[in-house]
């Protein structure tokens, strides 16, 4: 074999070498989000319902967001209520798509108030509950928060209804797989114990 071709040789290694060292180390030390169940938190009259997610792998999970799909909401879904502020009304309608959520974590603000994010890093080995939906005991209805927290909710719903629920999972440093960051959830009324019921459907 000439000189001239493990000249060549050596230059293709040096520079492929490299490259292929840093994909296999950004794989291995790639964050990897799971998607949990419903965490429930329950009050007297009222029950905040999280879903957990997860960070397994080595690295941070940057600017995580979550966005929420109430699957064929209907205008006679929506509650109006005047005790609480909402974005969709009956006179201020459209359907729930993709549209964000929050955090249950709550940031101090410069003017001493406090608001759930809808951006946070998830460190490996930690994990994080994303708010779902709040629901009223007595009557089920159902409250939905918006990427501004509880203060400004999405919309409130009736609780005499199954809703089926899509969240997606994204973040900065991660790529979005619908197979992992993608899951259906079937909500369903439990008079009886005057709350919902959170079943994860598998897709």
């Amino acid at each position: 074999m000439s000189d001239g071709l493990w000249v060549v040789i050596g230059v293709i290694i040096g520079v492929i070498g490299p490259l292929v060292a840093r994909f296999v180390w950004d794989w291995y030390m790639r964050p990897i989000l799971i998607i949990g169940k419903d965490v429930p938190q329950e009050a007297e009259n009222y029950i905040h319902h999280s879903i957990r997610i997860e960070n397994r792998g080595r690295t941070a999970a940057k600017n995580c967001t979550s966005l929420l799909t109430v699957v064929g909401m209907e205008k006679g879904d929506v509650v109006n209520r005047t005790d609480r502020h909402a974005y969709v009304t009956t006179n201020t309608y459209r359907p729930i798509k993709d549209e964000s959520i929050c955090w249950a974590l709550q940031i101090p603000l410069q003017t001493g108030k406090a608001i759930n994010p809808a951006f946070l890093t998830i460190f490996p080995g930690s994990t994080r509950l994303v708010e779902l939906c709040g629901v009223w005991r007595q009557s089920l209805e159902m409250e939905l928060p918006s990427e501004m927290g509880w203060e400004s909710r999405r919309a409130v719903l009736r609780g005499n209804k199954e809703y089926e629920m899509e969240l997606k999972l994204f973040a900065e440093n991660v790529h979005y797989d619908p197979h992992k960051h993608n899951r259906k959830f079937k909500l369903v009324p439990d008079l009886q114990k005057k709350d919902i019921i959170i079943k994860r459907i598998d897709c």
